[in-house]
């Protein structure tokens, strides 16, 4: 489906893999972290807990993949890895910096929706210093702890705008995200890159392979 003449009011991004390239690193500690307290690690499970917050991660090794740590302990040793990954590793994705700038441009608000630690995102967005384009920032410490595909933090991202959601515009490049977007009744841009190839984006109202090419939809 492609979306035409469509003039949000409003940009709302994911921030792993949209904004900067975490996606391509955070399977390398997840791979060491989870043979070290499952014994295993796949792809099909990463992709089982991509875009969801870790807290619901947690949830989910424990009730389903036999995990025995607990939520302090999971939670400070991604909070080690998070701390290096976006501090020394992760760039913006290409094209980013243009989006956003060209949102500023034209006066279109920029948000960030993420199942990531507030903390995290504060983090990345002052490092690539960003901080001065988004009016709002949303994660998933902000509605409880519901990370994607739960639709919350769209939702309360919708709120702090306060703008309905036929107004703005997701891009997200995990399917829990997309799934989020959608349950928010928003429209969904699915944004395919090297680091997610095999994940289902279906659900998007249109995929790019460049945020670039949003340029020319806002």
């Amino acid at each position: 489906m492609q979306i035409l003449n469509l003039k949000p009011r409003a940009v709302i991004f994911d921030m792993d893999g949209v904004l900067i390239d975490s996606e391509k690193w955070w399977p390398l500690f997840e791979r060491k972290f989870f043979i070290e307290i499952l014994g295993k690690w796949s792809m099909p499970l990463h992709r089982e807990v991509v875009g969801r917050s870790i807290k619901d991660i947690h949830q989910i090794l424990t009730q389903h993949h036999g995990l025995k740590m607990n939520w302090q302990e999971f939670r400070q040793a991604y909070d080690v890895a998070a701390l290096d990954l976006y501090n020394r590793q992760c760039s913006l994705m290409p094209g980013a910096r243009a989006v956003i700038e060209h949102c500023a441009k034209k006066g279109i608000n920029l948000a960030v929706a993420s199942s990531a630690f507030r903390s995290w995102i504060d983090l990345v967005l002052t490092r690539f210093e960003l901080t001065i384009f988004f009016k709002v920032v949303v994660s998933a410490e902000d509605v409880g702890g519901r990370g994607k595909p739960a639709p919350d933090i769209y939702l309360a991202s919708l709120d702090k705008l306060g703008l309905p959601p036929e107004k703005c515009l997701v891009i997200e490049d995990s399917k829990n995200g997309i799934l989020a977007g959608k349950a928010a009744k928003i429209k969904v841009i699915g944004y395919r890159t090297p680091d997610n190839v095999g994940v289902d984006l279906s659900a998007a109202d249109q995929e790019i392979a460049n945020l670039e090419e949003i340029i020319k939809l806002l």
